[in-house]
């Protein structure tokens, strides 16, 4: 094989969950070769970074013709905006993007390794979370990692959520959470959290242990897509292999989710820093670690001092909200470690 000529830059895209633009992709003096393992339009659960990413690097344009749907009521800051869509059409419009830029070669190819060549100035991968090169780009710095639960997704046609351009969360007890939001005019992408280890029969357990904890006004919607379309799966997080043990029980679990509404209430910085670093408007990791740590010792304040559903003895089915009473503080100090302690151990993994 004749060596590449002096200048030539290779952006390598192992699959269509990322697609790498710099600023000098708009107007480069260099030839570029982008490769695409397939170029046909990818039909994943993931999306992208986000919208004010787009505006940085003047690619607003390629959110028009997909029908994204404007995400209007989430309180973004400084007035921005957010929008769903489906992946598939997003990553075709960035090809497209690509493709009209001088210079920019988009091949379709499959990378089985990657040589050093002297003759090639630079090479940026961008790889997915199944990427087969990222032990050997990083090496010995490489760390395995293991991922405790899924996202299994389906669209459901033609749905009316209980907010319009809202997001849509269902929690049902002992399952993980379920988050619903549009992504065009007719399609609502549902999204369930499993944890590991998976269920053989995915549908089964959907059908089974899901749909009856939905509005009944989903049901046959979910029915029809589970019929007619196959179920997608995506890693919800990746965590590195550790040998020490702990974890956050559901009780624990509980107590944190109780914590997070009720800071979530108190609005002000308490919704516009989760909504920042949700976004990717501020992707600061003290942002991150104050908003973490606050939700976690907020939670225990509230699991002291709110009141709380307990049984009403006289009339059933009236419960009551009653606040704890100063005699059950000891076992809520024990239960404060528990929860302090299992949160520690989960940053430390993160």
């Amino acid at each position: 094989m004749e060596p590449e000529p002096k200048g030539v830059h290779f952006f390598l895209v192992e699959d269509s969950d990322n697609i790498l633009f710099t600023s000098n992709l708009r107007a480069s003096p260099l030839r570029i070769a982008l490769l695409e393992r397939s170029l046909a339009e990818p039909d994943r659960i993931v999306g992208p970074g986000g919208v004010a990413a787009l505006q940085k690097l003047g690619l607003e344009s390629c959110l028009e013709g997909i029908h994204a749907i404007p995400i209007v009521h989430i309180p973004y800051p400084d007035g921005r905006q957010g929008c769903s869509f489906h992946h598939g059409r997003f990553v075709m419009a960035l090809r497209e993007r690509a493709k009209r830029v001088p210079g920019v070669d988009v091949i379709e190819a499959t990378v089985n390794e990657l040589i050093e060549c002297q003759h090639t100035k630079q090479i940026l991968g961008v790889h997915g979370c199944f990427s087969n090169f990222r032990n050997t780009v990083m090496g010995k710095a490489s760390r395995e990692s293991t991922t405790g639960s899924q996202f299994c997704g389906v669209i459901l046609k033609d749905i009316q959520l209980p907010m319009l351009q809202h997001g849509t969360v269902a929690l049902a007890r002992g399952r993980g959470p379920v988050l619903m939001y549009q992504i065009s005019e007719h399609d609502t992408r549902m999204l369930v959290a499993v944890k590991h280890p998976i269920p053989h029969d995915l549908k089964g357990h959907v059908l089974k242990d899901v749909v009856l904890h939905l509005p009944a006004s989903l049901h046959v919607a979910v029915h029809e897509a589970l019929d007619k379309d196959r179920i997608r799966r995506m890693p919800s997080f990746f965590l590195p292999a550790v040998e020490q043990g702990g974890k956050i029980t559901d009780e624990n679990l509980a107590v944190l989710q109780r914590g997070c509404f009720k800071y979530f209430e108190r609005g002000g910085e308490c919704v516009r820093g989760p909504v920042s670093l949700l976004a990717g408007i501020a992707p600061s990791p003290t942002l991150l670690a104050y908003h973490f740590f606050a939700v976690a010792f907020y939670s225990i304040w509230v699991m002291f001092f709110h009141p709380r559903l307990a049984v009403n003895e006289s009339n059933p089915d009236k419960p009551l909200m009653l606040s704890p009473h100063i005699w059950e503080y000891p076992g809520l100090a024990v239960k404060s470690v528990t929860v302090v302690s299992g949160i520690v151990l989960f940053a430390s993994l993160r």
